[in-house]
């Protein structure tokens, strides 16, 4: 069951007070929340933007002419649910889908992109008086890890306009998203640098400050009367199984991938974005989110911001353009593309 927000706002004040999150879950028996979701793993894409509904999902073609997109409706796999001709693929899994064609926030304070996104990634409005951390830190801290050489909140690639917005909230450090980052997924030289072993660290000096680290923590945690390490103990963790562990650049190879697989996905950053993602949840990664923000290529000549945010000239055959002389669609290309 879905965590009411009366129990979220609870847990975010006794994260103020020094608790975390699963001792509140622990402590609450009179908690809504009775039992667990399913899902083990959570996929999510986050495409940065307001797509145009009505040349996607919702064609409305009962509208007059100057209200209809120039794309045609179809029929979809559900009956009375119908898409436009840009969306065949999607037409074909609708069953699989919730579609929600409106949505809406009574509060203001939340209308600039970098809050809109804090609202998506964390399901809470930005300007709560407690800071709210990501449903991927939430799931972090509340459910930790089967795959314990990768960070639990993984976002590909990381590296949009609003990456900045991610947050902890009131949640220990541990629980930050990594970010992959990387300008060009498709690139073949791309790797996540962050996880690589520096040349000067060997395994065996590795192995030597793990010792010297959990033989300090142990004195300090005998002798000490104060906190705990919390967050960073789980933090430390993490790091000596990353940079140990041989299932870490299988995790990112996506280019180990069928030479078909790789022509679904498309060739391109964005199909890269997918791909890596889907690899981490099935390395056991529990959250991962990909964002992407496609790069200048000589493949989009003028494509310098292609994201799905068009703005203006979204029906153009090609790029938008290249100057800011209308309403901020310069850079992108045509919702055809």
């Amino acid at each position: 069951m879905p965590i009411a927000r009366r129990d979220f706002l609870q847990a975010g004040m006794i994260g103020v007070l020094g608790l975390s999150l699963p001792e509140l879950l622990a402590a609450s028996g009179t908690s809504s929340i009775t039992t667990r979701g399913r899902a083990k793993n959570v996929l999510v894409i986050l495409e940065q933007g307001g797509l145009s509904h009505l040349d996607t999902w919702d064609p409305k073609p009962e509208a007059v002419a100057d209200h209809r997109s120039p794309y045609k409706p179809i029929a979809t796999k559900v009956p009375g649910i119908r898409l436009t001709e840009l969306l065949t693929e999607t037409a074909r899994v609708t069953d699989k889908l919730a579609i929600v064609r409106s949505m809406w926030h009574q509060k203001a304070g939340a209308s600039g992109h970098p809050d809109g996104t804090q609202y998506m990634l964390s399901g809470a409005h930005p300007n709560s008086i407690v800071p709210m951390p990501d449903v991927g830190s939430v799931v972090s801290q509340v459910l930790g890890t089967t795959c314990p050489y990768l960070p639990p909140y993984i976002m590909v690639p990381g590296n949009h306009e609003q990456a900045a917005a991610t947050s902890t909230g009131f949640l220990p450090a541990s629980t930050k998203v990594f970010k992959t980052n990387g300008r060009d997924l498709s690139d073949p030289a791309w790797n996540v640098g962050a996880l690589d072993r520096r040349p000067e660290t060997p395994p065996e000096r590795l192995a030597d400050r793990q010792r010297l680290l959990t033989g300090m923590n142990g004195r300090f945690h005998a002798t000490s009367n104060g906190p705990s390490f919390g967050g960073m103990d789980r933090f430390y963790e993490q790091a000596f199984d990353t940079l140990t562990s041989p299932k870490v650049a299988k995790a990112f190879d996506y280019q180990g991938e069928p030479s078909a697989i790789r022509e679904k996905y498309g060739k391109g950053h964005r199909g890269a974005c997918y791909l890596v993602g889907r690899k981490l949840i099935e390395a056991g990664v529990r959250f991962v989110t990909v964002d992407v923000r496609w790069p200048l290529t000589p493949e989009v000549p003028g494509g310098f911001n292609l994201n799905w945010d068009h703005h203006d000239l979204m029906y153009a055959k090609g790029s938008c353009g290249t100057v800011r002389d209308k309403a901020g669609g310069e850079g992108r290309y045509g919702i055809g593309h």
